[in-house]
């Protein structure tokens, strides 16, 4: 007994102090906007405790005697771990608003008989309605408050009635550390009395955990920082708003729907390779529903539905990451630190009114934790949409609003995302108030390197500004760089592979080959000649043979003739490089995608048995690549790589000086 007294004590304090502050309670609510009454929700791994009986010889009034308390989760918000504490009769939804009277859930966390967190009820009038009240998790040591860690209290949805003899809290799993049981105990104080129930053991069961295991995207180095004049309205927002809207969409996850936006971030060879075009930003709890599954659905500005895949979920900052094969537009969100007084835009879908845009201000940024509280109204379903500034930089993701303070909303700082979400060298490469530290965190990301050097086995050679990287046997997941910024990246999974960068590249050429979340250098060999390139298509042939029009042109080009116009003219150089291209449609499916690679290395197997020069230098290597256009797929593309006879004459000039 005398444990509950001391801790409600000390309560009392813990209150007074944070209770005052509009934004401890806005923060608390950054991770619930809503709660459904437990009645009313689908339900599972519930369990009551043995109905207690030890109240002695001591007399307790009906509404003060505790009879027993449940543990209980819910389908529609996994993870989240329900308690209730039951009565003997109704409790009075203005029982608690003077201070008084209480009630206190104390948690053993790893069965040692000694609590180790508290949860209490708020010095408020409980409102007749399902809304939640924020409230906290606490340690019970010292009392205090357990950072980011998802809590509130409700009591039911009725009138003075028999069944409203409950009072219910809810917090996220994941921020405790629970094992597969804990033990339950249970104090109140009502008109000076008191009651309390011994610890029973209840089995925590199994949080929502993410399943899909795809690498993390990687923010990209920036060279600026700073918004100007971010305290003034865009110049024209009836520009900024739609072309900020293209790049933001809605989730749909069970029978919830939130907002989400496309994040300007670098995807893995790994994620490229699987066919993901875009990183979609959103909250946790719009897709925690569907963290078992990983599956979700996306919802473009036009209105067309995209398959979503959730790479990531961080439960502690309630946000979380979507990959889509599907390329939308891209939002920047790195930049400067945002500040009081900084003009905001918010874009998503309350009420499932979609594209809806409301504007304010930055009325505070917590310093300790990132968040944002802005005056731009945020309701349900603008939840995981994009905050932006002036310039259409995202600053932070829309997270929850204060009941009864309309201009108190709250977003998480885009910083946050460096946690769980998007890999980053440094939070300086998101939020800095230099361009010195901007650098600082460019220069960072070279620490990801690991001190190895991976030898030979890779060639780079230009043709222009188009570079061609191949190799006869070295494997993985590969990224290339210029001038030190991340511009490409590729898979090689087989014998004799090739990649064409998809860009003009003038800068200076570095590879890195990534295992692991580690990257080692490779050390590869760069070719000195000229060179150029010729694209033939070969037309639609089967997996197992080429058929004599595609067989015809992969003779002439194997045997050192080039097509100019309708006829095929020798060329000078001997050196051939043949690679063999197997083009499939976006969206494909895994036996597409599989044919196509079959075609392109039977095109290169052919161009080898074709050659009938015994001195030439001629060497094969395949790709396989999407594309948008429906009438290449199924073909071929042979890309010849050699001196052009125009230019003879340069080359040797060239290479003779």
């Amino acid at each position: 007994m005398a444990a509950v007294i001391a801790s409600k004590s000390v309560v009392e304090d813990v209150m007074r102090k944070f209770i005052s502050s509009l934004m401890a309670l806005a923060l608390a609510l950054t991770l619930a906007l809503t709660i459904g009454e437990p009645a009313q929700a689908s339900t599972f791994n519930e369990q009551y405790s043995p109905y207690d009986s030890n109240d002695g010889y001591e007399y307790i009034p009906s509404g003060a005697n505790i009879t027993d308390s449940a543990v209980w989760e819910e389908n529609a918000s996994p993870g989240e771990l329900n308690i209730a504490v039951f009565f003997e009769s109704w409790v009075s939804r203005n029982r608690f608003w003077n201070g008084d009277d209480y009630v206190i859930v104390l948690l053993d966390t790893n069965n040692d008989g000694v609590s180790d967190y508290f949860m209490t009820t708020e010095d408020v009038s409980y409102p007749r309605n399902k809304s939640a009240i924020a409230t906290y998790v606490y340690t019970y040591d010292n009392a205090s408050i357990v950072p980011n860690c998802r809590a509130q209290t409700w009591m039911p949805d009725g009138y003075s009635d028999s069944s409203d003899n409950w009072v219910a809290w809810s917090f996220d799993k994941s921020c405790l550390p629970l094992g597969s049981t804990m033990s339950i105990g249970a104090g109140s104080s009502h008109l000076s009395y008191f009651d309390f129930t011994e610890f029973w053991s209840a089995n925590t069961g199994e949080a929502a955990v993410l399943t899909t295991t795809y690498a993390l995207p990687k923010a990209k180095p920036l060279s600026g920082f700073q918004t100007v004049t971010p305290a003034k309205e865009p110049d024209d927002l009836t520009k900024l708003s739609p072309e900020t809207l293209k790049s933001v969409v809605q989730v749909y996850c069970a029978d919830g729907v939130g907002s989400g936006w496309v994040a300007d971030a670098q995807m893995t060879a790994s994620v490229s390779s699987a066919g993901f075009k875009s990183v979609v930003i959103t909250n946790q709890h719009v897709v925690e529903d569907c963290l078992r599954s990983g599956s979700v659905t996306v919802r473009d500005n036009s209105g067309v539905n995209h398959e979503g895949t959730v790479f990531a979920s961080d439960s502690k900052n309630d946000l979380a990451g979507i990959y889509i094969q599907t390329s939308l537009p891209k939002l920047k969100w790195q930049g400067e630190k945002p500040a009081q007084g900084w003009w905001v835009g918010v874009l998503g879908s309350p009420s499932s009114l979609s594209g809806y845009l409301t504007t304010g201000i930055i009325g505070l940024v917590e310093q300790s934790t990132g968040l944002i509280s802005v005056t731009s109204p945020i309701r349900p379903g603008n939840s995981g949409g994009p905050v932006f500034d002036r310039e259409g930089r995202v600053i932070g993701v829309a997270t929850a609003y204060l009941p009864g303070y309309e201009n108190i909303n709250v977003a998480g700082g885009t910083h946050l995302l460096c946690a769980e979400v998007i890999t980053c060298a440094s939070q300086n490469m998101v939020w800095s108030t230099s361009l010195a530290e901007q650098k600082q965190a460019v220069s960072d990301s070279d620490s990801e390197l690991t001190d190895g050097v991976i030898e030979g086995g890779m060639l780079v050679q230009r043709a222009g500004s188009q570079v061609f990287v191949t190799s006869v046997d070295l494997q993985g997941s590969f990224e290339i760089y210029e001038d030190g910024d991340l511009i490409d990246s590729f898979v090689f999974n087989g014998a004799k592979q090739a990649h064409i960068v998809e860009q003009r590249v003038t800068g200076a050429i570095q590879i890195r080959k990534v295992e692991g979340g580690k990257a080692s250098l490779v050390n590869y060999e760069m070719t000195r000649t000229l060179l150029w390139f010729q694209n033939v298509n070969l037309g639609t042939f089967s997996e197992t043979s080429l058929g004599s029009s595609a067989r015809d042109k992969v003779s002439n080009l194997v045997n050192h003739r080039y097509l100019e116009g309708d006829s095929w003219t020798a060329r000078d150089s001997q050196v051939t490089k043949f690679i063999c291209t197997g083009i499939y449609i976006e969206g494909a499916t895994a036996a597409e995608k599989l044919s196509a690679r079959k075609k392109a290395k039977l095109a290169c197997e052919n161009a080898k048995e074709l050659d009938n020069d015994p001195n030439s230098e001629v060497s094969f290597f395949f790709q396989t690549k999407p594309t948008k256009a429906a009438s290449y797929v199924g073909k071929v593309l042979v890309t010849v790589k050699g001196i052009q006879p125009q230019v003879a004459a340069r080359v040797n000039y060239y290479l003779g000086r």
